[in-house]
């Protein structure tokens, strides 16, 4: 999972995309947990899961279990983790349910 992954969320570019492309390129291993966690939920039958869940489970691995230094782990962006591993993986498309973003901008015409 160490391979670099564009990320083509929408034809634009938007402040959102941008922060959690920007925090994805700091933090690879933030991705590569998120990744793990859903695929985990996916090999126990679940066939939708939450993408706010995810980033939950997350946030206690990272401040309980390993007792590290939490990520910063952006509400605003968990959306985009949700499109990443739909974009990543179209075979679990619909897995976690997407919604429009405020943030972006160009795509609120759309859908």
């Amino acid at each position: 999972m160490n391979d670099q992954y564009e990320l083509p969320l929408n034809t634009g570019s938007t402040r959102l995309q941008n922060a959690f492309n920007d925090f994805i390129a700091n933090h690879p291993d933030v991705l590569e947990l998120f990744e793990a966690l859903t695929f985990s939920a996916i090999e126990k039958g679940h066939k939708r899961l939450s993408a706010y869940m995810v980033i939950q489970r997350m946030r206690w691995e990272f401040m309980v279990v390993t007792n590290e230094k939490p990520y910063k782990l952006n509400n605003n962006l968990i959306p985009y983790f949700a499109r990443h591993f739909h974009n990543k993986y179209p075979q679990y498309e619909g897995f976690f349910e997407l919604r429009k973003v405020i943030g972006d901008i160009d795509n609120l015409d759309d859908n």
